[in-house]
């Protein structure tokens, strides 16, 4: 099967929050499916920290746990707001609760069909 990259960036928050949010979503996704891939980068190499910026590859089997584990994750750091990067362009979520999760969904698969 074959996976898409989405780039997930922070907003809101200091350099040191946006660390903790990005080690706090990569574990809620990496237990979220057995299939889902995540990365942890730094946007400054020259920085120490582990980086505020994740890559996820997703088949489409595991959308709806990423998205599942997302929305959660956003629903309880509701000050913060991430932004989806993707080959056809950017989605930009914040003050998402856990009602909008089926609309995250759909922003992941009609980024999914258009490749």
């Amino acid at each position: 099967m074959e996976k898409r990259s989405y780039q997930i960036t922070f907003e809101y928050g200091s350099v040191a929050d946006m660390n903790v949010w990005a080690g706090e979503l990569k574990e809620m996704l990496l237990n979220a499916a057995k299939d889902i891939e995540v990365g942890q980068r730094r946007d400054n190499p020259y920085s120490m920290d582990l980086g505020s910026t994740l890559v996820l590859l997703l088949g489409t089997s595991s959308i709806t746990a990423a998205v599942t584990a997302l929305g959660n994750w956003l629903a309880l750091h509701n000050q913060a707001g991430i932004t989806i990067k993707t080959s056809q362009g950017e989605m930009v979520a914040e003050k998402i609760t856990r009602k909008d999760v089926m609309k995250l969904a759909a922003m992941f698969l009609s980024h999914q069909e258009k490749d």
